[in-house]
């Protein structure tokens, strides 16, 4: 027979630095209750680490659902007091890098199958299928998430150049290659010139 606990560390697998120590049946959902690993954690401003306790705090952040059900976990952490005599910083919250960042409301994983989602689907329709795959998802939300998607990094082609000309149903339909940084030739798409590239260069 399966231990629970086994199935509790192959289902929240992706919560490293975390300890689940009860699972409850909340509304509309799964509330996880669980803790920091504990261990030295360093200051953010100084980065020396410490392990004196100041204060436990409580965060509440969502995580990605469970067969369709909305889950939150319960998260104490820790406040420690930073123990350099030069650091302006007296006190600071440990945070567990990589699953829950500061001041977030998600952790890590889920704010990352969000954004898969709005890359897609933009506002209205990832507000519309997120309740569905049990994410909390508004239209407005949708759009601060995407707005915070770092772009790529832009590849200026060093040469542009019309590969095929054909005459289709009036407009000149042609496909582009360009050139690379890495000297490699790129096929895109054809598309519809309305009219020939000839006049738009000279345009």
């Amino acid at each position: 027979m399966l231990d629970a606990s086994v199935l509790v560390r192959a289902v929240f697998a992706g919560l490293d630095g975390l300890i689940v120590q009860d699972v409850e049946e909340g509304e509309g959902g799964l509330v996880l209750a669980v803790t920091t690993r504990g261990g030295p954690a360093g200051c953010p401003v100084c980065s020396q680490p410490s392990t004196r306790l100041h204060a436990w705090h409580e965060r509440a952040p969502a995580d990605l659902p469970v067969a369709g059900l909305r889950v939150v976990l319960r998260v104490r952490v820790r406040r420690l007091v930073c123990q350099s005599p030069h650091c302006p910083r007296r006190t600071f919250r440990e945070q567990v890098p990589g699953v829950l960042e500061r001041y977030q409301r998600r952790t890590a994983r889920l704010t990352e199958a969000l954004e898969a989602v709005v890359t897609e689907l933009a506002g209205r329709a990832s507000a519309r299928l997120a309740p569905a795959l049990g994410m909390r998802l508004r239209r407005e939300t949708a759009l601060r998430v995407l707005r915070r998607i770092e772009l790529p990094a832009l590849v200026v082609p060093r040469v542009l150049g019309v590969a095929r000309q054909t005459l289709w149903q009036g407009p000149l339909l042609a496909g582009l290659t360009c050139e690379d940084s890495d000297r490699s030739w790129q096929d895109h798409q054809p598309f519809r010139w309305r009219r020939s590239p000839g006049s738009c260069c000279r345009s």
